[in-house]
């Protein structure tokens, strides 16, 4: 989530909508975004929320839990990024040329 957060905002995208699959993850972001935690990778992804604008949540950033069988396509995706080692941004040029 922090390397999609950093993404968004060093690219200076709009419109961006994050899909969390897993609903427990969700939860501590969007309750971490209300109210202070102790968790020091939920505070470091709140700050990060807040620099890129994102937390205030304007009309062009959503975040939004799916559930893991609707989101087939973006877990296949991150299993073959982690398992080649495709670890470079590929978010600015409209996705990766062996898709």
């Amino acid at each position: 989530m922090s390397w999609a957060v950093e993404a968004v905002k060093n690219l200076r995208l709009n419109c961006v909508i994050f899909e969390v699959s897993s609903k427990e993850v969700y939860e501590l972001i969007t309750k971490s975004l209300r109210g202070p935690r102790d968790c020091l990778v939920l505070n470091n992804l709140r700050a990060l929320l807040h620099t890129a604008g994102i937390s205030r949540f304007p009309g062009n950033y959503h975040i939004t839990y799916v559930h893991h069988s609707l989101n087939r396509v973006a877990s296949e995706i991150a299993a073959s990024v982690t398992r080649d080692l495709r670890l470079q941004f590929y978010v600015a040029s409209g996705g990766p040329c062996w898709l």
